[in-house]
C-alpha cells in the first residue's frame, strides 16, 4: 500500500501478504448502459442514467460511477460520484444526473472509459466558426460583456456569455472581463466546435497569477490542465510539451515553478517539455507557481497533471482480462474490482 500524507506529501508505504491468491477481474465481469437523449435544447434540462450491471457469477466490490470534466453543460441534479461496496451477480448499480445543456445539440457518441467530457455544439455555429462560451469558474454562470481576443481581433460575449469566433487556424484566446482575472487558453479554430473557458474572481492582492497552462495533446488540441485531467503512466517516456502564461501584476516577469514536494521544474518563458511519468511520482499532487522578478510569489496552483501507479487508478484502469482465455472467475472467491467507470457523451 502507498498513499501521501498531505497536506505534507509525505509519503506512506506498508507491504502486506495474503496466504492465498489474490484473484482480480475486471471489464469482463460487468456491463454499462447508457440511457440519454438523443437530442437537447439549449437551457432544457435532461436527464441521464447510468446502469452497471455484474454479469459475473460472484461479487463486485468497491465500485464507482462518475462525472468529471463537465464542460458545455451544468450539473443541476444528482452526484458527481456514486459508489457501492458489494455488487452481488445480476445486481444493478444505477447513477442518475440532471444536467442543464448551454446550446442546443444531438447526441453524437458515448464512451465509458475517458473523462466525462460534454461538448455541444449549437447548430447556429456550424460551418460559421467556433463558439467560446465564458462562464464563472466557481458558479458556472455564463458572464456576458467579457472581451475575448483571437488573432488581434475583439469579440464581446452575448448575456448568455457565448460569441462566435470567425477565425481559421490555432491561436491562444484571451479573455478578460471586470471583476475577474484574465484568463487564457489555446484552441483551433478551423472547424465548428464549442468550449468553455472558466474565469476566476479577482483577487486585489498584488501577487502574480497563473492564467493558462495548455497542454499540446497534438498539433491542433490543447486541454487545459488548470481544469482538465491528463493522465500519464508511472515510468512512461510519453512526453509533455505545456506552455503557460501568467499575469504578473506589476512584479516584473519571473519564473514558473512546477512541482511535487522537493522536486522542481522551473521555466523563464513558460514552456515545459518533460516525460511526467519520469520525474514525478504517481498518485500525488503536482503543483504550479510563480515567483516575480522582486520575489513575490503566487499562491500555488493544484493541475490536473496525473501520474498514476503501474497497477492503475479508478480514472483509467488499465487492467483487462477479458480477453485472457485461461482466466476464469471461481465460484466461491470475491472479486477485487475497485474500478470507476466514467460514461462520457458528446453532442454535435
Amino acid at each position: 500500500m502507498q498513499t501521501t500524507l498531505t497536506p505534507f506529501e509525505g509519503r506512506l508505504s506498508r507491504h502486506f501478504a495474503a496466504s492465498d491468491p489474490i484473484k482480480v477481474y475486471g471489464w469482463s465481469a460487468a456491463k454499462l448502459v447508457i440511457q440519454a437523449p438523443r437530442d437537447v435544447t439549449a437551457g432544457v434540462p435532461f436527464d441521464v442514467t447510468a446502469t452497471l450491471t455484474n454479469t459475473g457469477p460472484v461479487d463486485l466490490y468497491l465500485v464507482k460511477i462518475w462525472l468529471t470534466n463537465l464542460y458545455g453543460c451544468e450539473l443541476i441534479a444528482g452526484d458527481m460520484e456514486s459508489s457501492w461496496r458489494t455488487l452481488a451477480p445480476a445486481q444493478d448499480a444505477v447513477a442518475s444526473w440532471t444536467l442543464m445543456p448551454y446550446a442546443s445539440g444531438t447526441l453524437l457518441s458515448t464512451n465509458s472509459e475517458g473523462n466525462v467530457s460534454f461538448d455541444i455544439l449549437a447548430p447556429e455555429a456550424m460551418g460559421r466558426g467556433n463558439t467560446i462560451k465564458t462562464v464563472d469558474a466557481a458558479t458556472l454562470e455564463p458572464l456576458g460583456g467579457t472581451k475575448l481576443l483571437a488573432n488581434n481581433r475583439v469579440y464581446l460575449t452575448k448575456g448568455s456569455g457565448r460569441v462566435i469566433l470567425d477565425e481559421q487556424g490555432v491561436h491562444k484566446i484571451t479573455a478578460t472581463r471586470d471583476g475577474y482575472r484574465v484568463s487564457k487558453m489555446i484552441y483551433d479554430l478551423s472547424a465548428p466546435s464549442a468550449s468553455v473557458m472558466l474565469m476566476d474572481k479577482w483577487r486585489d492582492d498584488g501577487k502574480p497569477y497563473v492564467s493558462m497552462a495548455a497542454y499540446k495533446k497534438s498539433e491542433t488540441e490543447y486541454k487545459d490542465v488548470l481544469h482538465q485531467d491528463v493522465r500519464f503512466d508511472a515510468g512512461s517516456d510519453k512526453r509533455c510539451e505545456l506552455t503557460c502564461d501568467a499575469e504578473w501584476n506589476g512584479n516584473g516577469p519571473g519564473k514558473y515553478v512546477l512541482y511535487q514536494g522537493t522536486k522542481t521544474l522551473e521555466s523563464t518563458t513558460g514552456r515545459f517539455t518533460f516525460a511526467p511519468g519520469k520525474q514525478f511520482r504517481p498518485d500525488s499532487r503536482i503543483y504550479l507557481k510563480l515567483v516575480a522578478a522582486n520575489g513575490v510569489v503566487s499562491d500555488r496552483i493544484q493541475t490536473k497533471l496525473v501520474v498514476e501507479s503501474p497497477g492503475g487508478s479508478p480514472g483509467s484502469p488499465s487492467l483487462k482480462i477479458g480477453n485472457t482465455p485461461d482466466i476464469k472467475v471461481d465460484k466461491d472467491k470475491p472479486v477485487v474490482s475497485n474500478l470507476a467507470f466514467k460514461p462520457g457523451f458528446k453532442y454535435v
